[in-house]
């Protein structure tokens, strides 16, 4: 199957091979053998570019799950808000002010950046300081989106019981199961076949509970890039590789 993808990974698999050993007999003479031995290579998968007729489907979806959960009791962002309103918001005055003083930050950097990349794009040749001065600013980025998230985070337990949220981590999980492609070579394949919704579901829950540590590490890693995505915080690949070297830091 043909497709654009927005990003690629890889991440290492152990297998058991054949190989050659060359031995010598008593007379002396070179004689081949196989042996068996465990070795590790390196499996790709894909990020789809996500089609309009996707975005679509992913919209009705959240909608539907949206009004699902409302409709069960669960309060929504708004509302819970409104529970906070009068003692000052769920940030503190120190809080707000960090935010903001990142969120500056961010916008500075991005600019910067920006103004690099459309060099670049323009035909022009970066010279090894702006190259490594684009690199420098990579990282910033990533790091200032970082400790916003590590702030915002540190609040996010208030809404884990909201409708919004719950119809988000379940939209993250139709994301992976519609934009999760193993790679071979040029050739794509759908990782959770080409079903529908539940199909691909069942696939998902049959690896996961697989115990295998290497279908782990795959389905974590697609958790954590499309959940980025997902947020608006990565779009192009640069801002993938950056957020993957993050997260294999932390592994």
């Amino acid at each position: 199957m043909i497709i654009k993808p927005i990003y690629t990974f890889s991440v290492n698999k152990i297998e058991e091979i054949e190989e050659v050993e060359i031995l010598k007999n008593e007379s002396g003479e070179e004689v081949k053998q196989l042996k068996k031995v465990k070795k590790e290579t390196p499996a790709y998968f894909s990020i789809r570019k996500p089609t309009r007729a996707l975005f679509d489907d992913a919209e009705l979806y959240y909608g539907i799950r949206l009004a699902e959960s409302i409709k069960a009791g669960m309060l929504t962002k708004t509302s819970m808000l409104k529970k906070y309103d009068g003692d000052g918001g769920i940030f503190t005055k120190g809080e707000e002010d960090v935010l903001n003083k990142l969120v500056d930050l961010l916008k500075d950097k991005q600019k910067a950046l920006n103004e690099l990349t459309y060099k670049e794009e323009e035909g022009e040749v970066l010279t090894d300081q702006q190259n490594q001065n684009k690199s420098i600013l990579q990282d910033e980025i990533t790091f200032v989106k970082n400790q916003m998230i590590e702030i915002e985070n540190s609040k996010s337990a208030l809404f884990d019981q909201t409708a919004e949220t719950r119809a988000r981590n379940k939209s993250i999980v139709w994301w992976i199961l519609h934009l999760a492609y193993s790679k071979n070579e040029e050739n794509f394949t759908p990782l959770f076949g080409e079903g529908g919704y539940e199909s691909r579901l069942n696939k998902y829950d049959e690896l996961e509970e697989s115990g295998d540590e290497f279908w782990q590490k795959v389905l974590l890693k697609y958790a954590y890039l499309v959940s980025f995505w997902y947020s608006g915080k990565i779009m192009i690949e640069e801002d993938f590789k950056a957020v993957e070297n993050y997260y294999d830091s932390l592994s």
